[in-house]
């Protein structure tokens, strides 16, 4: 733990510790605080076309979601929740979806109380991804 004139970096596996940066596994980082877990930052390994990835996970329902699709660094901003549903705030480039099955772009959308990625973008494709909560 840190103070305010002597902040700290934690990197641990548990976020109910303490307040800070905690590596979860390779390319997935979480911020927490007062141990909650208000932020995490991954990596997508690569989703095949076609295919899905759920991405609520961890307590990480609800809250903004910061994407960028890694191959063409286009990025969107689009605000969840796991009972209301995705709404789209900001596609500038109009690559992503918030309904299953868009052809030709990756769609984040709610199933079952879940929120999925899927890609239909044409190709196999991997996301950078950041939910602030």
């Amino acid at each position: 733990s840190g103070t305010a004139s002597a902040p700290s970096l934690a990197f641990d596996a548990d976020a109910n510790e303490d307040t800070g940066l905690y590596l979860f596994a390779e390319n997935n980082i979480g911020i927490a605080s007062g141990g909650s877990v208000i932020g995490k930052w991954f990596l997508t390994p690569s989703i095949a076309n076609n295919g899905t990835r759920t991405i609520s996970a961890d307590g990480m329902l609800s809250g903004i979601l910061l994407i960028k699709h890694t191959q063409s660094g286009r990025p969107a901003i689009f605000w969840m929740h796991a009972i209301d549903g995705v709404v789209e705030v900001s596609d500038p480039a109009g690559v992503f979806s918030v309904t299953a099955g868009t052809a030709s772009s990756s769609n984040i959308y709610l199933t079952g109380g879940t929120i999925v990625l899927e890609n239909k973008s044409g190709s196999d494709s991997q996301y950078a991804i950041m939910f602030l909560g």
